[in-house]
């Protein structure tokens, strides 16, 4: 049987936010992304009359945690303020062997941390953004094709 899986090379991470002032629109040149994960919480519905172990249901609405991201630091270029109003997400995913439309999540979410790259010799600038999403437009993954 062959090997088969797929890496994340080829995936991209594009934005729209706000800065304060003006509308900022950037694709990254991203060096990893994690999208977060979507979760839902339990709900206890034990009883006095509940023996051994907890019964729980779940709840009825799912979060989504916190996505972040790896960049090439650029200097030139609006960077975004925080804090800031809602934007734009959208992660791109790889295209896959056979495939000619990529996955894409998109979303609006808003920043909730920009930070500036480390200096050292010998090593790549990086800085990193994180965003929640919303929940007024998605989080939605379109699915490849």
């Amino acid at each position: 049987m062959p090997l088969t899986g797929d890496t994340g090379n080829g995936a991209t991470l594009s934005l729209a936010i706000f800065n304060g002032t003006t509308a900022i629109t950037a694709s990254l040149d991203v060096i990893s992304i994690s999208p977060g994960e979507i979760t839902v919480a339990s709900v206890d519905v034990s009883t006095l009359g509940t023996t051994g172990i907890m019964e729980k249901i779940p709840s009825d609405l799912a979060d989504v945690g916190e996505s972040t991201a790896t960049f090439k630091w650029l200097t030139s270029g609006a960077k975004p303020t925080l804090p800031s109003a809602a934007g734009t997400f959208a992660i791109t995913f790889p295209l896959r062997s056979g495939e000619s439309t990529a996955a894409v999540m998109t979303g609006t979410g808003f920043l909730t941390r920009l930070k500036a790259p480390d200096f050292a010799n010998g090593e790549l600038q990086v800085g990193e953004i994180s965003w929640q999403w919303d929940g007024d437009v998605g989080p939605t993954l379109t699915a490849s094709a």
